[in-house]
């Protein structure tokens, strides 16, 4: 059974990151509670909107079932290495790697939102990464190609709105994530502690 929302690993690579750089709500072997969420439980996100990826693809789709099919990211040598907001990553390091990625033929499965079951990458997370509903950065695996999700990579909110995507922040409001945010703004949206609070996105 597949599904259509993803809980936020924050703004950082996923798995396989030092505990530092998990900085989101939720991610392997570190725990979390309120009070860690220092940014403020309406200023932090804990879940957006993922499309299940499409089987197939057409050439050159940009439609978000298109972006969302799991590229093979591994030639860019990242995973494992310390990829989180604002200690490294900036907009320009993901645009190199969604260039890199968006050349890549070779898919790592087509799982994006299809087992609700199991707690990976992809399969039920999304990340901060890569603006919702990007048309030029798909969904790329930093692990292994062909490995299963349990590395780092881009997965990113999207929908099938022309807009935006609907998102649950931690106090349990409900917002409409417009397509056109800041790419700063939502590296803030998903950290829990980097000591800035974002109203106006």
């Amino acid at each position: 059974m597949s599904n259509n929302y993803g809980v936020s690993v924050g703004a950082n690579a996923g798995w396989n990151q030092s505990a530092a750089d998990k900085n989101g709500v939720f991610n392997t072997q570190v725990y979390m509670n309120m009070s860690s969420i220092s940014d403020g439980t309406s200023s932090t996100l804990l879940a957006s909107e993922m499309v299940t990826a499409n089987t197939t693809s057409g050439a050159g789709s940009k439609s978000q079932k298109d972006m969302a099919r799991v590229r093979y990211g591994s030639s860019l040598g990242i995973d494992n290495q310390s990829k989180a907001y604002p200690s490294v990553l900036t907009a320009a390091m993901v645009q190199g790697w969604g260039s890199s990625c968006a050349s890549q033929t070779g898919m790592n499965g087509n799982g994006c939102g299809q087992l609700w079951y199991k707690g990976q990458m992809f399969f039920t997370a999304i990340n901060t990464l890569v603006t919702p509903n990007s048309t030029t950065i798909p969904n790329c695996s930093f692990h292994c190609d062909g490995c299963n999700y349990d590395g780092t990579g881009m997965s990113a909110a999207r929908s099938m709105h022309s807009a935006g995507v609907s998102a649950v922040m931690v106090d349990g409001a409900t917002r409409f994530i417009s397509d056109q945010i800041d790419w700063t703004s939502w590296q803030q949206v998903g950290s829990i502690n980097d000591g800035q609070t974002v109203s106006n996105y």
